[in-house]
């Protein structure tokens, strides 16, 4: 399948180079002008969009979570604290995963609107979103490095690597060495105008990895061509911004014979008026469900009228309480939310805290697994636990588990 890779200008992300390509093939000539002229060519083709690998923040996160959508949704919480950015302003997406350790992009939502939303507008919706620091060609336990100018890019792992002025290279590597991060092989793509050698740094000379250096014909957007593979790249549109394929924009209406246009505009119609239909089920199901959250978590509540306005405003108004108490509500969640989540059976009714205590109603198939849950939350490091109001039916039991910091 052919693709048109998209390169945004880092100084200048209304103007972009652009190429068609094929996996395993060479690419194209490359092309050069503003956003809007890259989008006119793209015509049919899936258009990969490569973003600028400043305006991504590339770390890992170690959470026993198996399921990737559970994952996505915890990973906020985990990157919390070592984070300067407010995470509600961020999006997240997942890279690599071993073990219990996953690569994790973060991108400022702003960002993300404003790419989605032109290029909608423009009429195009990327297939997919990268940073170009995750197009270099890259094998296990090396690194890549690309310098374009007074810009430098190095890719250390599947989804992680850094982007820095060139100038600063070769402190940046060391950076990077001194958390006992090192290559075997460096290769090197010098796509500037100045051919100068990689300096390594000094104190690591003696341990100084292979250096191999490659021809930069083309660019450094026909480097990232080479290195990009659709099956195991890294896409930014996950979560909310995960986009469906449609098959119908990949039809081509001047190959079908007169005949079946007829059929497939019926099809067409009946398919969209089917998945009209299903999203305001799924719409009305996904209110109810707000509603039940809100009234269960917040009791008093009189009138709901946007359940997820009105939780953000309480949430606000949590968090314009004490310093102290917000953060103990959310260690206490993060430490026992680790265990929760190791239990495939128990759900998780209500959440509630007061008095630096934190309240989990919980519901599972019987009274000892719930005694189960508490013994584990209670040989947690830092908790103590207690199950109380517990009560069993025919088919569930419910209870109470109350969790505080331990003394």
């Amino acid at each position: 399948m052919n693709y048109q890779l998209t390169k945004l200008d880092p100084a200048d992300t209304g103007k972009a180079q652009w190429l068609s390509m094929t996996p395993g093939q060479a690419p194209e000539a490359v092309s050069h002008g503003q956003l809007e002229d890259a989008l006119h060519d793209c015509g049919h083709q899936p258009m990969v969009l490569i973003i600028p690998g400043e305006q991504a923040l590339m770390t890992t996160v170690e959470l026993p979570i198996r399921q990737a959508s559970k994952l996505l949704k915890a990973v906020p919480y985990a990157l919390e604290e070592s984070l300067a950015a407010d995470v509600g302003d961020l999006h997240f997406a997942l890279g690599h995963r071993e073990g219990d350790k996953s690569e994790v992009v973060a991108v400022d939502i702003a960002l993300m609107n404003d790419w989605t939303v032109e290029l909608g507008e423009l009429g195009v919706t990327p297939k997919m979103i990268i940073p170009d620091v995750l197009a270099l060609p890259w094998h296990e336990e090396e690194w890549s490095i690309l310098i374009d100018d007074a810009r430098a890019m190095v890719r250390t792992g599947h989804a992680s690597g850094f982007v820095t002025e060139t100038v600063n290279l070769s402190a940046m590597i060391e950076a990077q060495l001194s958390n006992g991060i090192a290559p075997t092989i460096v290769r090197l793509w010098n796509c500037s105008g100045e051919k100068t050698a990689l300096q390594w740094p000094a104190a690591s000379t003696a341990d100084a990895p292979p250096i191999k250096q490659y021809d930069c014909r083309g660019g450094a957007l026909a480097v990232l061509a080479q290195g990009w593979d659709p099956r195991k790249s890294l896409n930014l549109l996950q979560g909310s911004y995960h986009q469906q394929a449609d098959a119908l924009k990949l039809l081509k209406p001047w190959r079908l014979a007169a005949a079946l246009v007829g059929v497939w505009l019926i099809v067409g119609f009946g398919h969209n008026w089917l998945q009209q239909s299903q999203l305001k089920a799924q719409q009305a199901a996904l209110k109810t469900q707000a509603e039940k959250i809100y009234r269960s978590t917040f009791p008093q509540a009189k009138r709901i009228v946007n359940p997820r306005v009105q939780m953000e405003q309480k949430l606000k108004a949590l968090k314009g309480g004490s310093t102290t108490a917000e953060n103990n509500f959310l260690q206490l969640l993060a430490l026992s939310s680790r265990v929760i989540n190791q239990q495939s059976k128990i759900k998780l009714d209500k959440v509630g805290y007061k008095n630096g205590e934190l309240s989990l109603d919980v519901v599972g198939p019987s009274l000892s697994q719930l005694d189960s849950l508490k013994q584990k939350l209670a040989a947690t490091s830092g908790l103590t636990a207690e199950l109380k109001s517990a009560d069993s039916g025919a088919n569930q039991a419910t209870g109470s588990i109350k969790i505080r910091q331990k003394l």
